[in-house]
Protein backbone atom coordinates (compact mmCIF):
# COMPACT_ATOMS: atom_id res chain seq x y z
CA UNK A 1 0.00 0.00 0.00
CA UNK A 2 1.17 3.53 -0.81
CA UNK A 3 0.16 6.14 1.75
CA UNK A 4 -1.25 9.35 0.27
CA UNK A 5 -1.38 7.85 -3.23
CA UNK A 6 -4.32 9.60 -4.94
CA UNK A 7 -4.65 7.65 -8.18
CA UNK A 8 -7.47 5.19 -8.77
CA UNK A 9 -5.32 2.57 -10.46
CA UNK A 10 -2.68 0.43 -8.82
CA UNK A 11 0.94 1.43 -9.31
CA UNK A 12 2.91 -1.45 -10.86
CA UNK A 13 6.50 -1.52 -9.62
CA UNK A 14 9.63 -2.63 -11.49
CA UNK A 15 9.05 -6.25 -10.34
CA UNK A 16 5.46 -6.29 -11.60
CA UNK A 17 3.90 -6.00 -8.13
CA UNK A 18 0.71 -3.97 -7.72
CA UNK A 19 0.62 -1.24 -5.07
CA UNK A 20 -2.76 0.12 -3.94
CA UNK A 21 -3.62 3.36 -2.19
CA UNK A 22 -3.45 3.00 1.61
CA UNK A 23 -6.79 4.12 2.97
CA UNK A 24 -7.14 1.91 6.06
CA UNK A 25 -4.95 3.66 8.60
CA UNK A 26 -5.58 5.89 11.61
CA UNK A 27 -4.30 9.11 13.14
CA UNK A 28 -5.86 11.49 15.60
CA UNK A 29 -6.04 15.07 14.36
CA UNK A 30 -8.70 16.51 16.66
CA UNK A 31 -12.40 17.23 16.49
CA UNK A 32 -13.60 18.74 13.22
CA UNK A 33 -10.18 18.54 11.55
CA UNK A 34 -9.62 17.27 8.00
CA UNK A 35 -7.12 14.42 8.37
CA UNK A 36 -6.74 14.04 4.60
CA UNK A 37 -5.80 17.70 4.18
CA UNK A 38 -3.53 17.75 7.20
CA UNK A 39 -1.82 14.35 7.07
CA UNK A 40 -1.82 13.07 3.48
CA UNK A 41 0.84 14.06 0.94
CA UNK A 42 -1.32 13.47 -2.15
CA UNK A 43 0.83 15.56 -4.49
CA UNK A 44 4.22 14.26 -5.51
CA UNK A 45 6.77 15.58 -3.03
CA UNK A 46 9.70 15.20 -5.44
CA UNK A 47 10.29 13.76 -8.88
CA UNK A 48 13.72 12.49 -7.80
CA UNK A 49 13.97 9.78 -5.15
CA UNK A 50 17.31 7.97 -5.01
CA UNK A 51 18.21 4.47 -3.76
CA UNK A 52 15.27 2.84 -5.57
CA UNK A 53 14.13 1.78 -9.05
CA UNK A 54 10.55 2.63 -7.99
CA UNK A 55 10.56 6.35 -7.19
CA UNK A 56 6.77 6.65 -7.48
CA UNK A 57 6.26 4.60 -4.31
CA UNK A 58 8.20 7.20 -2.28
CA UNK A 59 6.73 10.38 -3.83
CA UNK A 60 3.63 10.44 -1.63
CA UNK A 61 3.08 9.60 2.03
CA UNK A 62 1.48 10.57 5.29
CA UNK A 63 2.66 12.48 8.32
CA UNK A 64 1.20 12.99 11.78
CA UNK A 65 2.39 12.93 15.37
CA UNK A 66 1.58 9.20 15.31
CA UNK A 67 -0.28 6.86 12.99
CA UNK A 68 -1.08 3.19 12.70
CA UNK A 69 -2.52 0.55 10.44
CA UNK A 70 -4.22 -2.69 11.41
CA UNK A 71 -3.52 -5.27 8.72
CA UNK A 72 -5.93 -8.22 8.67
CA UNK A 73 -4.10 -11.47 7.87
CA UNK A 74 -4.54 -15.21 8.14
CA UNK A 75 -2.51 -17.65 10.18
CA UNK A 76 1.21 -17.71 9.43
CA UNK A 77 4.46 -15.87 9.91
CA UNK A 78 4.86 -12.56 8.10
CA UNK A 79 7.30 -9.81 7.23
CA UNK A 80 6.48 -6.10 7.33
CA UNK A 81 8.45 -3.89 4.92
CA UNK A 82 8.09 -0.18 5.57
CA UNK A 83 9.25 2.38 2.99
CA UNK A 84 10.48 5.84 3.95
CA UNK A 85 12.02 8.95 2.38
CA UNK A 86 12.36 12.45 3.83
CA UNK A 87 11.03 14.66 1.03
CA UNK A 88 10.71 18.31 2.00
CA UNK A 89 8.86 20.31 -0.66
CA UNK A 90 11.08 23.34 -0.13
CA UNK A 91 14.31 22.24 1.59
CA UNK A 92 15.54 25.82 1.93
CA UNK A 93 12.21 27.09 3.26
CA UNK A 94 11.01 24.16 5.37
CA UNK A 95 13.22 24.49 8.44
CA UNK A 96 12.79 23.63 12.09
CA UNK A 97 13.03 26.16 14.92
CA UNK A 98 16.86 25.88 14.86
CA UNK A 99 17.04 26.57 11.11
CA UNK A 100 17.89 22.97 10.19
CA UNK A 101 16.08 21.10 7.39
CA UNK A 102 12.94 19.33 8.60
CA UNK A 103 13.50 15.63 9.17
CA UNK A 104 11.37 12.94 10.74
CA UNK A 105 12.57 10.63 13.50
CA UNK A 106 10.34 7.66 14.28
CA UNK A 107 9.83 4.72 16.57
CA UNK A 108 7.99 1.72 15.13
CA UNK A 109 5.97 -0.79 17.08
CA UNK A 110 4.48 -3.97 15.68
CA UNK A 111 1.86 -5.66 17.83
CA UNK A 112 2.88 -3.40 20.74
CA UNK A 113 6.58 -4.44 20.53
CA UNK A 114 9.09 -1.73 19.66
CA UNK A 115 11.05 -2.92 16.60
CA UNK A 116 12.73 0.34 15.52
CA UNK A 117 13.84 3.09 17.88
CA UNK A 118 14.75 6.71 17.07
CA UNK A 119 15.25 6.22 13.33
CA UNK A 120 16.04 9.53 11.65
CA UNK A 121 14.70 8.82 8.17
CA UNK A 122 17.12 11.09 6.30
CA UNK A 123 20.14 9.71 8.17
CA UNK A 124 19.04 6.09 7.66
CA UNK A 125 18.62 6.73 3.92
CA UNK A 126 21.87 8.67 3.55
CA UNK A 127 20.16 12.02 2.93
CA UNK A 128 16.93 13.68 1.90
CA UNK A 129 15.15 12.49 -1.25
CA UNK A 130 16.64 9.03 -0.74
CA UNK A 131 14.62 5.87 -0.09
CA UNK A 132 15.19 3.55 2.85
CA UNK A 133 13.28 0.37 3.67
CA UNK A 134 12.97 -1.30 7.05
CA UNK A 135 12.04 -4.99 7.05
CA UNK A 136 10.77 -6.66 10.20
CA UNK A 137 10.76 -10.44 9.87
CA UNK A 138 8.95 -13.28 11.63
CA UNK A 139 5.91 -11.26 12.67
CA UNK A 140 3.03 -13.31 14.04
CA UNK A 141 -0.50 -11.89 13.93
CA UNK A 142 -2.46 -11.28 17.09
CA UNK A 143 -6.21 -11.86 16.87
CA UNK A 144 -5.99 -12.08 13.09
CA UNK A 145 -4.14 -8.81 12.54
CA UNK A 146 -0.78 -7.10 12.54
CA UNK A 147 -0.80 -3.63 14.09
CA UNK A 148 1.93 -1.33 12.76
CA UNK A 149 2.36 1.85 14.79
CA UNK A 150 4.66 4.72 13.64
CA UNK A 151 5.39 7.31 16.33
CA UNK A 152 7.11 10.63 15.70
CA UNK A 153 10.01 11.36 18.03
CA UNK A 154 10.52 15.03 17.20
CA UNK A 155 8.31 18.06 16.56
CA UNK A 156 7.95 17.06 12.89
CA UNK A 157 6.06 13.88 13.76
CA UNK A 158 5.97 10.50 12.08
CA UNK A 159 6.05 9.94 8.32
CA UNK A 160 5.86 6.90 6.06
CA UNK A 161 5.49 6.43 2.30
CA UNK A 162 4.48 2.79 1.84
CA UNK A 163 4.14 -0.60 3.50
CA UNK A 164 4.15 -4.19 2.32
CA UNK A 165 3.04 -7.17 4.42
CA UNK A 166 3.55 -10.72 3.21
CA UNK A 167 4.16 -14.27 4.26
CA UNK A 168 7.80 -14.94 5.19
CA UNK A 169 8.19 -17.60 2.48
CA UNK A 170 7.39 -14.98 -0.19
CA UNK A 171 9.99 -12.43 0.98
CA UNK A 172 12.56 -11.53 -1.66
CA UNK A 173 15.17 -9.03 -0.53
Amino acid sequence: MIFGYPLREDYIDSNGNAWRPATEWVTRSGYGRDVVKEAWWTNRRSMYIGNTPDEEIYRYGVHAPELWANITVGAGTYYVKMKFADTPLHPFLERDKDGKPITHTVDIKINEEEVVSDMNIAQAAGGTYLAVDKIIKNVKPQNGMIEVYVIGQNENGAAIQAMEVGLMETLSE
